[in-house]
């Protein structure tokens, strides 16, 4: 950053999602006195919700999808079954040979991990003419080369896990209920030789299970519906309340976002404004002269920590302001209206003791003058010379004196390169060159 700012945004950052980043962070007065170097605490880089259906909304064949594969059947929305709201989506297989009938989403690859959470429903006679090793899946997140993916599939009594083409984590003993809505969410883990797959029902976790996901590059594609069916079965499935993200979503919640901690820090004409929240949200606040409020400032991603400012506000007037956090599901909470008042006054500058002569370089002025101090003396004494050793300037005060550029004649010196010596009445002497910039 080049200018006087209380804040700085920096963009145009190659950041890698999944990353944990920290920054180290300095800053220069207007004195020309540099900040000790100071260290955050480390954010992680999330894109947040990727995709979303609640299948409401659908005004062209198959939504928000990029594609629908519906060989063994029909895919379509309903109003037979829904988990909320007014629709599901309903795939219905009804070839005896053919297997699939699903939708497809292409994802972000640019996505460490992938979290898939919807609810599907069995509706009754679901696992009539189901054998014990009869199965179908749900669910497949495939991977950028195409071969290796994370697939959730069921039986009538249990789950099972198929990774890398292995059935690599098997769930036995579930009795599955006709007529039932369930909550699933799956996690596709960051690539590694010792990869960690997840999983959620009704948002109980599963055990988890390890896999070797190293020559994984990323995931970038969602297949759900129908599935790897044994061929002979013609089941339908009712799914609802779809949701993609890089963190856990969680089951769909019933209770809006609970806001707590909310605290305005306020610097200059800037005000920060922090806040938590019991779940991830996304947030907005909003912020005026009045309750009315009138201004807005939106968060943009979804967190549980939350921080925003408010940049440009007015000296010596009281702003009211509340803040707006909405959770994966659409559900709101607004806090109560709060207050701050900018009193536009900042701290005076901490100068170092080894700090001598400041600014430096100076555009030097009257109303900007260039100042030299004798830490610890009861007065002192300031001569300004030019680089070839002549006087051109002789001041005395105490420990701290003003310049206004000016020689002994009261002339404005040009810019360049000056030498100043400061004597200090408790002996103390010190020489050092000072810039005049225009």
């Amino acid at each position: 950053d080049n200018g006087n700012a209380m804040s700085i945004t920096k963009t145009g950052l190659n950041l890698v999602d999944g990353a944990t980043y920290y920054f180290n962070v300095k800053a220069e007065n207007g004195a020309g006195l540099l900040s000790a170097v100071k260290s955050s605490n480390g954010a992680r880089v999330l894109l947040g919700v990727v995709f979303r259906d609640n299948f409401e909304n659908w005004t062209v064949q198959f939504g928000g999808w990029y594609s629908g594969n519906q060989a063994a059947g029909a895919i379509g929305i309903t109003t037979e079954q829904k988990q909320l709201g007014n629709n599901s989506v309903k795939f219905m297989d009804t070839s005896p040979t053919l297997d699939d009938c699903y939708l497809l989403k292409n994802l972000p690859d640019s996505c460490y991990q992938y979290d898939a959470r919807f609810y599907f429903y069995f509706p009754a006679g679901f696992f009539n003419g189901w054998g014990i090793n009869d199965k179908i899946s749900l669910l497949r997140i495939n991977d950028t080369k195409g071969n290796r993916y994370v697939v959730f599939s069921l039986r009538s009594s249990g789950a099972v896990f198929q990774v890398n083409k292995t059935w690599a984590g098997a769930y036995p003993g579930i009795t599955w209920q006709e007529g039932k809505w369930y909550c699933l969410e799956v996690r596709a883990p960051q690539p590694a030789s010792t990869a960690t797959v997840k999983c959620w029902l009704d948002g109980t976790e599963f055990a988890s299970f390890n896999t070797d996901l190293s020559d994984v590059v990323s995931w970038n594609q969602m297949q759900c519906g129908l599935m790897d069916a044994t061929v002979a079965l013609t089941p339908t499935v009712y799914i609802d309340e779809l949701a993609v993200a890089d963190f856990y979503i969680g089951p769909v919640s019933n209770v809006a976002p609970v806001i707590s901690d909310i605290a305005a820090a306020v610097s200059g004409t800037l005000a920060t404004i922090t806040f938590n929240t019991d779940v991830t949200a996304i947030s907005a606040l909003d912020y005026g002269v009045s309750t009315g409020y009138g201004d807005t400032v939106t968060e943009g991603y979804y967190a549980l920590n939350h921080s925003m400012t408010i940049p440009g506000l007015t000296t010596g007037q009281a702003y009211h302001y509340r803040v707006r956090c909405t959770n994966i599901d659409g559900l709101e909470t607004v806090s109560p209206d709060k207050t701050f008042t900018v009193t536009g006054t900042e701290p005076l500058p901490q100068v170092s003791p080894e700090v001598h002569a400041y600014p430096n370089p100076c555009k030097v002025s009257a109303s900007n003058p260039m100042k030299f101090r004798a830490a610890g003396a009861a007065s002192s004494e300031v001569n300004i010379y030019t680089v070839t050793g002549r006087l051109v300037r002789k001041l005395s005060g105490g420990e701290e004196i003003s310049w206004d550029g000016r020689n002994q004649d009261g002339e404005k010196l040009a810019r360049g390169i000056y030498i100043y010596k400061i004597r200090g009445s408790n002996g103390d002497s010190v020489t050092g060159k000072l810039a005049l910039t225009k």
